[in-house]
């Protein structure tokens, strides 16, 4: 019914794509979240839809193509992570070319929102010099390609006291 205290205006149908944690531990997590929630997962049928297992990547036409006919179905897809869904180097523009192309189609071309997790460099890292500063999306790991497709960006840590969590929203669109 809402999203961090303020009131979801419409239902969505959703996906989610779990491929970095096992079945068992997404099926644990989301029943603690729900449970803590007061959500009655009865409710979410139909709602929500988990598939950590159908093969997706996005370098793959022929995935992608099957990908796209699924998401007819769904509002919003989640998909942990960008590294998941791709075998070329995240630092090149030209292995990333591909990906973010198809990423950039299924979301231009569908009704569906897809959101897709992705990491921002850990200090020292290589590619940016582990930048520390500056805009989130040139902190993003990888190509700068990654940042550049991305129409929004909603970055997550922690927050300044233990039990608190910092959220920041970028865009390469800013008058959305």
């Amino acid at each position: 019914s809402d999203f961090c205290g303020r009131p979801i205006h419409a239902r969505a149908r959703v996906l989610l794509m779990p491929r970095e944690d096992s079945t068992l531990t997404t099926r644990q997590r989301l029943w603690q979240i729900t449970r803590a929630r007061g959500v009655n997962h009865a409710d979410l049928v139909g709602w929500l839809e988990v598939d950590g297992t159908t093969p997706l990547r996005f370098d793959d036409p022929a995935l992608v193509a099957r990908f796209r006919r699924c998401l007819a179905r769904f509002d919003v897809a989640f998909i942990d992570s960008l590294s998941t869904i791709h075998a070329g180097d995240e630092n090149t523009a030209r292995d990333m070319t591909v990906t973010m192309d198809a990423w950039r189609d299924l979301s231009l071309g569908t009704d569906t929102s897809i959101v897709v997790v992705h990491h921002l460099r850990k200090p020292g890292e290589s590619g940016g010099g582990g930048m520390t500063r500056g805009r989130m999306l040139q902190r993003a790991r990888g190509s700068s390609l990654i940042g550049a497709t991305a129409r929004h960006a909603v970055f997550v840590s922690d927050g300044p006291d233990h039990d608190q969590i910092r959220i920041d929203v970028e865009g390469n669109h800013p008058h959305q």
